[in-house]
Parts: structure tokens; C-alpha cells; sequence
């Protein structure tokens, strides 16, 4: 039976079902770290429901409750109730990485005993039994039902240790995991709404899904509040904190956020809570999983999705992290745009206090953004923008590069290919590596609709 740390509380009834499993499971020489928070030098942090250090390597394992028929492949996975959710196996794939550096940088036995070699993989976890998967994904050997989870790392453990193996790192490994900030325990209930499950993390502030007792849902942005007794400080902060706040109500008025409640203080006040209401639509990354869209679609959409960030533009407020999850089409055809935790007002206020310190994988950021988000200006938001689209119409995901836009014909033969390349051209211009070579807007706006 393998050693189990865990601090804090389960989160959801699969991850304590699939910690249980897996402790049975696994050999007693191996350990499992739960419910672990890895911060960045930049603070960044990533969360990872199981670490699991094995003979020869280590697992950044990923546990879903999801159930009933799931389809999908390498982009996104479509569950049972329509909703589509970013393909767990990368998510999985990135913790491993971020976790592998980390490693790296603080066992320092590991050079010798794994040099340059891959040591760490990640690994994702269905914990509901009548879950069906149908995943067109040739990593599709790193999933694992929870009967036969632990077999299935045991064996992929074997086949790693063939290239290299961690040996005496493992008790450094462990010693270094089990000191670690543990994630941050997720409540039951916030003030009326019973919380479901947690959908982003932050910094100092996390997102929530939750149920009011009416039965409608809600994202809930949850904001620690600094603990000051000096006023001017605390007003001083709290006027930093409450600018997604602000960001929403004004870009609400204009169509293009969705709609946030007042918000109010919980928990001995010690946090600000944003009621936002979900977008009563789809976003980019659920359409495309459900077949990638028709032509008449796609250019009104683009054209709607421009002239929205020209609205949010105008009001002195970016984005800088638009992507297929952060933009949707409502019920009514209109562009919604959610997720301000990284937005820009004003020309120099920033919503997050963590955003330009920010060393982002997220392929959808423009270039300029990557390693300092002070340099973002509108023309970021063009690439990001372009980016996502580009995805929606292909069906994949930008990697080492952007999508090319000027290969679009090529890559959706099925749309007339005159009208496409005349797309593909206008979303590659979006897209060019230097900003100052991006189009406007209304420059991008006017060749759209000449299409």
C-alpha cells in the first residue's frame, strides 16, 4: 500500500474515492502527494489533485467526476450535458511540465540520476464508474478508469524507468512535495449559493460554480481582502480588488460582459464575492467540439467579435486574455466576452496585481504579452482574438506557433476557398509576431465585411 500525504480537504467525491484506489493500488515504496498547489517564482500556481511519485518517475495526475457519454479528441472533451471542457490529458501534460522544472530546480540529486531525460508525465484519472469515453486522442493510453488506475501507472512507470530512473531522488522528491502549500480548501456553501466546484485560481482570488437556491447558476469570483487596520491602506486595496467589478458593470452596459450581481463581503468579511451570471450561450471551444462551424457563421461571427473588442476597446479596457473559453455567443448571436481577471482599465490599472508578472503557457496570448503583460496594448487583443477564432474554424489549438491564417483554405477545403483565403489573409495580418504590424480594428472591421 503506498504512503498518502494529504492536507486540507477532498475536493468533490471522486478525488477521495481515486486517493483511496490508488493508495490500495500502488506498491508500498511508492508515495501520492494530494491536493498540492505549485507555485512559480512569479506566482503563479498550478494546481494538481494527485502527485504521484513512483520507482522511476513521477505522475501529475489529473482526477475527473465526470459521467455518462464523453466524445471528443485532442482539443476538447464534450460532456454528457453539452458543456465542453479543455482536453484533461493536456492539462495534465502542463502540470507535469511546470512540476518537472520545478523538480529540477530543487533536487538537485536529480541531474545525476536523470539528466536531461523525461521523468515526470502526466496522467488523468476518471473516478465515476459509469463514465464512456470516446476520445479521438493518441494519448488516449494516459487515461485511466479508477479499477485500473494503479495498474496502469505501475506499467508506465516500467516503461519509463527503460530511459532513466529518479533512484535516490524519490525520498528528496517526497520531502520536498510533502512541505509544499497545500491547495486551498474549497467551501461547501458561500453565503446562499452552494458551491459545485472550482473553475480558476488566481492569486489571492478563485472562481467558483455554484447554485442559488432558485436553482440558477452562477460563477461566483471569490477576492481575498488584505488584512490592514490601517484605512487608507484597506481603501486603497479594496478600490484594487473591486476593478473587475467595475470593468463588468461598465462593459455589461454595453452588451459585452455578461451580467454581475452586487457583489458583497463573506466569511467575517474577510472577501469580496462577485455573483456573475453565466453567459446563456456557448463559448468558442464548446462549438467547435460540437463540428467545426459553417461559413455564414464564421464570418458573421468574426465580424461580431471584432466589433465587440472595438466596444471594449473604446471604453480604455484590454482584455489580454481572450481565448476559445473566454469568448461566447449568447442566445441571441450576440459576443460575449467573460473573464477579466487579467483586463487593463484605463490605460494603466491593472485587475490582477499577479497579471504583468505573468509567464503564461496560454498558446493564445500575443508574443509581447508572454514574458511581460506591461507590454500589452489593443493590438494584443487582435492576436488573441484572431488566434481564438482561427481555432474555432479548424478544430485545433495554436502549439509552438500561431495558426497560420493564410493556410485556411488548405486546412478547411470544404469552404469556399475564395472568401477563405480572403479570411485567412485578414486573421493572419491579426496575427503577425510584432504588434506594430497588426492591422486596427476598424481597418480589420472594414475588410471583413467587404468579404
Amino acid at each position: 500500500m503506498a504512503k498518502m500525504y494529504k492536507v486540507g480537504d477532498f475536493v468533490g467525491p471522486g478525488e477521495r474515492m481515486a486517493a483511496e484506489r490508488l493508495a490500495r493500488g500502488l506498491p508500498d515504496s511508492w508515495d501520492i502527494i494530494c491536493n498540492r498547489l505549485l507555485v512559480a517564482p512569479n506566482g503563479i500556481t498550478r494546481e494538481v489533485d494527485f502527485i504521484v511519485i513512483g520507482e522511476h518517475s513521477v505522475f501529475a495526475v489529473e482526477e475527473k467526476y465526470w459521467s455518462g457519454r464523453i466524445t471528443g479528441d485532442d482539443y476538447a472533451w464534450h460532456l454528457n450535458g453539452g458543456e465542453s471542457r479543455s482536453n484533461p490529458i493536456t492539462q495534465a501534460d502542463k502540470a507535469a511540465k511546470h512540476l518537472a522544472g520545478m523538480l529540477r530546480s530543487k533536487v538537485p540529486s536529480l541531474k545525476k540520476n536523470v539528466g536531461y531525460r523525461h521523468f515526470v508525465a502526466g496522467h488523468v484519472l476518471l473516478s465515476n464508474d459509469k463514465t464512456v469515453l470516446e476520445i479521438d486522442d493518441p494519448r488516449i493510453n494516459r487515461v485511466s478508469y479508477i479499477g485500473g488506475v494503479a495498474d496502469d501507472l505501475v506499467k508506465a512507470d516500467e516503461l519509463m524507468g527503460k530511459r532513466g530512473s529518479i533512484g535516490s531522488s524519490h525520498s528528496e522528491i517526497v520531502d520536498l512535495l510533502a512541505g509544499l502549500k497545500h491547495r486551498p480548501s474549497m467551501p461547501k456553501k458561500i453565503n446562499i449559493y452552494m458551491v459545485q466546484e472550482r473553475l480558476r485560481h488566481h492569486g489571492t482570488s478563485q472562481t467558483f460554480r455554484a447554485q442559488h437556491p432558485d436553482g440558477s447558476d452562477f460563477w461566483l469570483k471569490v477576492v481575498e481582502r488584505p488584512a490592514s487596520h490601517n484605512k487608507a491602506a484597506l481603501e486603497m486595496a479594496e478600490n484594487f480588488i473591486l476593478r473587475e467589478y467595475e470593468v463588468l458593470r461598465r462593459l455589461e452596459e454595453k452588451k459585452c460582459a455578461p451580467h454581475v450581481d452586487p457583489y458583497f463581503l463573506w466569511n467575517e468579511e474577510t472577501f469580496w464575492v462577485f455573483p456573475i451570471n453565466p453567459v446563456k450561450g456557448k463559448n468558442l471551444r464548446t462549438l467547435t467540439s460540437s463540428g467545426l462551424p459553417k461559413w455564414d457563421g464564421i464570418l458573421n461571427t468574426t465580424i461580431k467579435a471584432f466589433e465587440q473588442l472595438a466596444v471594449v476597446h473604446s471604453e480604455e479596457i484590454l482584455h489580454r486574455a481572450l481565448s476559445p473559453d473566454t469568448i461566447f455567443i449568447d442566445e441571441n448571436k450576440n459576443i460575449i466576452f467573460a473573464d477579466f481577471s487579467y483586463a487593463r482599465i484605463d490605460g494603466g490599472l491593472t485587475v490582477s496585481p499577479f497579471a504583468n508578472a505573468l509567464m503564461s503557457e496560454d498558446p493564445y496570448r500575443a508574443p509581447e504579452c508572454r514574458k511581460d503583460m506591461i507590454q500589452s496594448s489593443p493590438p494584443s487583443d487582435i492576436y488573441s482574438l484572431a488566434q481564438s477564432l482561427l481555432s474555432c474554424i479548424v478544430g485545433k489549438e495554436p502549439e509552438e506557433e500561431p495558426i497560420n491564417g493564410n493556410y485556411l483554405s488548405e486546412l478547411r477545403p470544404d469552404l469556399d476557398q475564395s472568401k477563405a483565403t480572403l479570411l485567412g489573409e485578414i486573421l493572419g495580418d491579426c496575427s503577425v509576431k510584432r504588434h506594430m504590424n497588426r492591422p486596427e480594428i476598424s481597418e480589420v472591421i472594414k475588410r471583413l465585411k467587404k468579404i
